[in-house]
């Protein structure tokens, strides 16, 4: 299937995987989200659903309340458009619109497409840059599957990072397998970090803390590595480059390299 038939779609053709958008992710998108995605488009600018409320929808789970829209409009135009918008986050570009409707459990939060750089205090970018295109902004993302675009008014759900078949990766299970592998990389670079959470986890000051999450996933019946999850030693390198150029490399306590990335995954297996 081919995208929209717009010029800037058009553009990013070769860039896209376009699918048709499954029935339940139709019903799943609150009205409110539509209708905030009509008068994006209908004003001109790119609008799609992006993040947990795409992804969540795909795997058939309830939505925790919040959509996140991904648009070319500036944030001043957004809050032009909506001026019940809420602009906490308007140095990052997202403006947050409360539902229309009044519903307390729904808001939507609309972020202009953006590079990031910098992440000195590990959450926020220094400084964001607009004016890229849809394709860059979803770069920056932190998981493929939060990176997925429905886009409502063609009924596509479009994938340029490989998305699609990385769903059956929860976010939460990844971090559970890798957490006592990253906490063994990290531990000589944080100091009396560790005491600090074993004291605040109840744990003896002699034991180490990454035995003690290995016990606790064996206790929880958390899959044993991640081939179980079906990643293979082939997707090694593709994920390697991910993460070299994830944000949140250069805030890691100790700046692994492509190698101990190579190490980390291996481990995790």
């Amino acid at each position: 299937m081919g995208l929209p038939d717009n010029a800037r779609w058009q553009a990013q053709a070769d860039r896209f995987v376009a699918l048709p958008a499954p029935s339940g992710l139709r019903a799943a998108c609150p009205a409110a989200v539509h209708a905030v995605l009509a008068r994006l488009s209908g004003s001109g600018h790119e609008a799609v659903a992006v993040g947990g409320g795409v992804r969540d929808a795909l795997l058939g789970r309830a939505s925790n309340g919040l959509w996140d829209l991904a648009t070319s409009a500036t944030p001043e135009e957004v809050t032009q458009l909506f001026p019940p918008a809420v602009p906490p986050g308007i140095a990052h570009g997202t403006v947050t619109l409360p539902d229309p409707s009044g519903a307390p459990s729904e808001s939507i939060e609309i972020t202009t497409y953006r590079t990031d750089h910098g992440y000195s205090d590990s959450r926020r970018p220094d400084q964001v840059r607009f004016g890229v295109d849809l394709v860059t902004d979803l770069e920056r993302r932190d998981f493929t599957v939060n990176a997925l675009v429905y886009e409502p008014k063609d009924e596509l759900v479009l994938d340029a990072v490989g998305g699609l078949p990385d769903l059956k990766l929860h976010h939460g299970t990844l971090n559970a397998i890798l957490m006592p592998h990253v906490v063994r990389f990290n531990a000589s670079d944080v100091g009396d970090k560790l005491e600090r959470l074993k004291a605040a986890l109840g744990l003896a000051a002699g034991s180490d803390l990454a035995d003690e999450l290995d016990k606790l996933n064996r206790d929880l019946n958390i899959p044993a590595g991640l081939t179980t999850l079906g990643v293979t030693e082939a997707m090694s390198p593709w994920i390697v480059e991910r993460a070299l150029a994830d944000h949140s490399t250069p805030t890691n306590p100790r700046r692994p390299t492509a190698e101990d990335y190579r190490m980390l995954l291996a481990s995790a297996m």
